[in-house]
């Protein structure tokens, strides 16, 4: 996953987006979030889960190096495709992450 700055067509804005493959989240800035938008969005009430093809172990490094707390985990769920194994982490604005390898 990598973090994108671009320019939209509104050459005065910047938005920010999360990408992985062929997927983007887009990011809002509370105070100005750009159209279109959610009908009501709040920071903080995102809960969403990512399958990563990188070990659960490798992430549990990858927090801890980066002093971000692991709410939970591992753990096993299950997931959209079956069971996962699952680190729960949030992001700046509280939102939950949660982090999964297949099993």
């Amino acid at each position: 996953m990598t973090l994108k700055k671009f320019r939209p067509v509104d050459k005065d804005a910047i938005r920010y987006s999360l990408n992985f493959g062929n997927q983007k989240i887009n990011l809002h800035d509370v105070k100005f979030p750009f159209k279109p938008h959610a009908n009501n969005p709040l920071p903080g009430a995102t809960d969403i889960c990512f399958l990563s093809s990188l070990s659960i172990e490798k992430w549990q490094s990858i927090f801890l190096k980066n002093n971000i707390i692991i709410e939970d985990g591992p753990v096993e769920k299950t997931g959209a495709t079956g069971k996962i194994l699952s680190l729960y982490v949030r992001d700046p604005d509280k939102n939950l992450i949660e982090i999964s390898n297949k099993i």
